[in-house]
């Protein structure tokens, strides 16, 4: 029987080796490290489902839950033009260019395959509250690991921390994909945004894809909710660390009994 530190270190051999095989096809916006820490708040029985299927579900933006999220605001990232019979005096040929191009690309944003995570260190009862419902658990890997896990190269990648300067007319169609408001800043996002690689042709009208993932690459921990019952939070974690051996933890929040579903 092969030991939890052999297990352990053959695991982190093939992260590594995968991580490099799949850098070809992704790309790390500049102020990140492919070795930050990233967590993401799920709803148990979807947790449930990954790890038995090895299927990771990526949504496109207009499936949002926040709709300010499903689209760029075109209002807010296009200046203001003149109108009238002097309007075309004002504006030449590759403005207009530009300007179409750019509308059509923001037109489409709702399109984006779209995987949201948190650099938040430790547990937030903010997160939990506002991301999953009572039974919930948040999984723990790093960016190079996310990345790594993907079985197919059907996408390229590309992945960045999010500001939190609104939006406005002088950004380009990157940096405002990486944009929101001010009041979203305790999110600490690193969002993750998924291009089909030529030649690959992805249905549009799927609200998501079904991507099929190594689950022992993608996920270093999981941390079940505050929200679970203790018993039923220790019984998870005997369930979970023995069928799949993943590290599981429940929840280090301690909530009064009346408080837990």
């Amino acid at each position: 029987m092969v030991s939890r530190e052999t297990y352990g270190e053959s695991l982190r051999l093939f992260k590594s080796f995968t991580s490099m095989d799949r850098i070809r096809f992704f790309q790390l916006m500049d102020g990140l490290d492919g070795n930050t820490p990233i967590r993401q708040y799920l709803k148990l029985d979807y947790l449930l489902q990954l790890l038995e299927s090895g299927s990771y579900y990526v949504k496109r933006k207009r499936k949002f839950e926040d709709k300010r999220e499903c689209s760029l605001p075109l209002k807010s990232l296009f200046h203001l033009q003149p109108v009238g019979n002097t309007a075309y005096k004002c504006l030449d040929d590759k403005y207009m260019g530009e300007s179409l191009e750019k509308f059509r690309n923001y037109s489409k944003s709702s399109n984006i395959l779209t995987s949201c995570w948190t650099e938040r260190v430790g547990e937030s009862a903010l997160m939990w509250k506002n991301f999953v419902d009572n039974r919930g658990a948040c999984i723990k890997t790093n960016i190079n690991n996310f990345v790594a896990s993907f079985v197919k190269d059907d996408y390229e990648i590309c992945c960045g921390r999010m500001s939190y300067n609104g939006y406005h007319a002088e950004q380009d169609y990157l940096e405002a994909l990486f944009s929101k408001e001010r009041y979203f800043a305790e999110e600490k996002e690193i969002r993750f945004y998924f291009t089909p690689r030529d030649g690959y042709k992805e249905n549009i009208l799927d609200d998501h894809v079904s991507m099929p993932v190594n689950t022992n690459v993608l996920i270093d921990e999981i941390i079940l909710s505050p929200y679970i019952k203790p018993m039923e939070s220790e019984q998870l974690v005997h369930d979970l660390s023995r069928q799949y051996e993943i590290k599981v933890s429940s929840s280090k929040i301690e909530l009064t009994y009346e408080t837990v579903y």
